[in-house]
């Protein structure tokens, strides 16, 4: 679950629930917005209260999914043809370029795959593509069963 924090407040934020400027927001897949305000609601905690207690009577008896990108961006810089996953460049050490598979999957911790040096990475980068497409798939499956 994410977390947002607001004048110092952490605040947890599950799906569907975002801080929107001054205010919290609910967003439920196919209705209409509904925004909850600091300044009419009384304050930031407020204003969260309204809005999750509108999330948690809004969803009820709504199977709500997680949402999981299932295709690439079509902004991203460098495809890697797996969605979730993005390639790392970073420099090491004495200059040495290495690069690595970052996979993010919401809820969880991004999980870090190296694929090699500059020398190296042309080579390994086919077999770590299929490797990081088996861990994202397990990831989804992870971060699925944590919600059920």
């Amino acid at each position: 679950m994410r977390t947002t924090i607001v004048d110092g407040t952490r605040f947890r934020c599950p799906s569907y629930l975002v801080r929107a400027g001054t205010g919290w927001q609910v967003h439920l897949p196919g209705s209409a917005s509904i925004y909850f305000a600091d300044g009419r609601h009384g304050g930031t905690g407020p204003a969260y209260e309204a809005a999750f207690k509108a999330l948690r009577e809004a969803s009820k008896g709504l199977k709500l999914q997680p949402r999981f990108a299932r295709a690439e961006i079509a902004t991203k810089k460098t495809r890697t043809g797996i969605p979730g996953v993005s390639l790392r460049k970073s420099e090491r050490g004495n200059r040495i370029m290495q690069y690595s598979f970052a996979i993010a999957v919401p809820g969880l911790p991004v999980r870090t795959l190296y694929i090699g040096t500059a020398n190296t990475a042309p080579a390994r980068y086919a077999e770590k593509q299929k490797e990081a497409a088996r861990i994202r798939a397990a990831m989804v499956r992870k971060a699925l069963a944590a919600r059920d």
